[in-house]
């Protein structure tokens, strides 16, 4: 993944979770008066289950199954269960981005 391709997929999650640009890399996220600078939400576990998974337990039913088969489906067929042992933090940000909620 280039540097730009995890810039726009970084931004794309801030955006779905309804976070506010202030600039520079810099997010205001919902709810909080405290900045995350430049969030990395393709190499940082601790991003991707402090914002995303979260948002995804606060969907419906079918937003829930749904995003487990896309995550399925973002990493690979072949992949041992449990399935989600194996999916990166990309996997997790493609999977969120892909779900239109219910």
């Amino acid at each position: 993944m280039t540097p730009d391709e995890r810039t726009a997929l970084n931004e794309a999650v801030c955006k779905r979770l309804g976070w506010t640009d202030t600039g520079g890399g810099t997010w205001l996220p919902m709810g909080l008066s405290a900045r995350i600078i430049q969030p990395d939400f393709t190499s940082d576990w601790n991003a991707v289950y402090r914002w995303i998974v979260p948002a995804v337990k606060e969907m419906g039913m079918v937003a829930r199954t749904r995003f487990a088969e896309l995550l399925i489906w973002h990493h690979g067929d072949d992949t041992p269960v449990p399935w989600f042992l194996y999916a990166t933090p990309e996997d997790y940000c493609r999977a969120f981005l892909a779900i239109e909620g219910d």
